[in-house]
């Protein structure tokens, strides 16, 4: 009775295991320098939050304990454009995206006007 509980718990353990992965990255802006403290989120497939978290000062990110599933990275950061991956599934193996590219905004204001008053 003892070996199949222990069995059991064993294989539980690794059907666990197997099924909560980590998908990493790390962003880039375009002249390939790492962006320290952007945003990046990891959206269910619904474009629901799943997680969010902080690239570091390498530009690297990681979202561990990611069940298995489709998935989106959203990436942002102020000055530059949203970038938001193409969907991905998690089935029981880490996911390391490829460098993701930010490009600068190119958000350009048509007339500024500066009035004093004394």
């Amino acid at each position: 009775m003892k070996k199949l509980f222990l069995l059991t718990l064993f294989i539980a353990s690794k059907l666990l295991l197997q099924a909560q992965t980590s998908v990493s990255g790390k962003l880039l802006d375009e002249k390939k320098a790492a962006l320290s403290f952007a945003t990046v989120l990891l959206l269910k497939a619904d474009s629901t939050l799943f997680k969010s978290a902080l690239s570091d000062d390498n530009g690297a990110f990681a979202f561990d304990s990611a069940p298995n599933g489709k998935y989106f990275v959203e990436a942002q950061f102020l000055g530059y454009q949203k970038f938001r991956s193409p969907l991905f599934e998690v089935v029981g193996k880490n996911i390391e995206l490829t460098d993701i590219q930010l490009n600068i905004a190119s958000n350009e204001l048509k007339e500024l006007t500066v009035t004093v008053k004394k």
